[in-house]
This record gives C-alpha cells, sequence and structure tokens, in this order.
C-alpha cells in the first residue's frame, strides 16, 4: 500500500476542490485516518437508494475525510482513493449529486456542464479537452475531459433517471495527465455499471440510435 502520506494527498488531490496545497501538506504528516475501510474490487455502492455503481479495481474510503471534504463542496456524496495496480500515480473517484429547481433532460443538463467549473479557476488554469454523448452496449453515455492547473484531469459522467429529472448524478475519475487514458478505461468501465433501482431494465436503455458528439479542442 501506498505511503500515508501520499495516500491522504491522493484524498485531497482527488476533490473537487482543487489546489488546497496547504491543507493537504498538512494533511501528510498526519495518521492513518482510524476509519479507513479496504474495497475489493468489483463492489457496488447505491446512493440515495436509486443510483448505483461499481468499482472495478480495489479503492479504499475513510468517511471522516469524506465528511471534511463535504463541508468544502457539500454537493460531495462519495469519495474513494483508487488502488489500480495499472495506474502508477495518484487517481480517485468521487460522486456529486447536483439538483435543479426544474426537471430538465438530460441533453440541456449535460450541456449545462460544459461552462461548469470551480470558482477559483482562472481561464489560465482550466481546459475544456472534449465532451461527447455515445453509446456503448446499449447505453447512452455523457462524458467531458478536463484538466486543471495542467496536473489533474479529470474524466466525468452525468447521469439522470428517465433521462428527465431534476437531479443529476456526477462520477469524476482523477488523476495524473500522463495517464489519462488508463483514467478513461476506467472511467468508463464505471460508467458502464450504472444504472437506477427505479429504472427497470429496458428504461435504463436508450434505444434511440441516435449518437450525437460534441467535442472542444
Amino acid at each position: 500500500m501506498k505511503k500515508i502520506s501520499i495516500v491522504l494527498l491522493a484524498i485531497l488531490l482527488g476533490s473537487v476542490i482543487y489546489k488546497i496545497s496547504s491543507t493537504s501538506r498538512a494533511r501528510s504528516s498526519e495518521k492513518e485516518p482510524s476509519d479507513m475501510v479496504i474495497h475489493e474490487a468489483g463492489e457496488c455502492y447505491t446512493l440515495d437508494d436509486n443510483f448505483t455503481f461499481c468499482i472495478p479495481v480495489k479503492s479504499f474510503s475513510s468517511q471522516g475525510m469524506l465528511h471534511e471534504l463535504q463541508g468544502m463542496n457539500e454537493l460531495m456524496a462519495f469519495m474513494h482513493i483508487l488502488m489500480a495496480d495499472s495506474i502508477q500515480g495518484l487517481s480517485s473517484v468521487n460522486v456529486s449529486v447536483y439538483t435543479n429547481h426544474e426537471p430538465l433532460p438530460m441533453d440541456s443538463a449535460f450541456i449545462n456542464t460544459l461552462s461548469k467549473r470551480n470558482s477559483e479557476d482562472k481561464d489560465a488554469d482550466y481546459k475544456l479537452i472534449s465532451s461527447r454523448k455515445y453509446m456503448i452496449d446499449g447505453l447512452t453515455l455523457y462524458q467531458k475531459i478536463s484538466i486543471r492547473g495542467g496536473d489533474y484531469c479529470a474524466i466525468l459522467y452525468y447521469f439522470m433517471e428517465n433521462n428527465f429529472s431534476n437531479t443529476v448524478y456526477e462520477i469524476k475519475v482523477g488523476g495524473s495527465p500522463s495517464e489519462i487514458n488508463k483514467l478513461k478505461a476506467l472511467a468508463e468501465k464505471i460508467a458502464l455499471s450504472v444504472y437506477f433501482q427505479n429504472e427497470n431494465e429496458l428504461e435504463n436503455k436508450d434505444y434511440s440510435g441516435a449518437s450525437m458528439a460534441l467535442s472542444v479542442d
């Protein structure tokens, strides 16, 4: 297992709050969280008794650290550090839940995410690499890839029950841009495992046949 100082830094790096280096340096000297839990590859998790996803590699979590991160971002509902053998650098997965005032189609919600970034990000620190809607294995996926500060990339997927709701779930896999292809492959596996408990199998699949691609260079 990676040294705990690196692990704690990874937790902060993987959070949606970027550039909290002073906090991460403080964390690096702390002891291992007493509530740290190791999760085996393939374990599945359900949020709001409805939104289910699985992580195909080993990971670990700390409820205490999650609660602290939620103090900075109350929309974060889930946070794990990944322990994938194929990924050498720090990597994490987190899930955030966004609620709109009114229900809207998934396509519209996705377009809204393209301009979404942390308020402290300046134009020079943030780059939207690509965004697309595509179909695989009968499922329609909404993907966005961004780089922040030049040394942190995020692969994000967005989900909405029945493709029309006021609640959007965002899965983010983050790590080093040098390992972006590995992170993309892992993020897609997680995305393909997603389903809503309240939808039956047919409702969970989009058979419209339309595959729209949006790209931002």
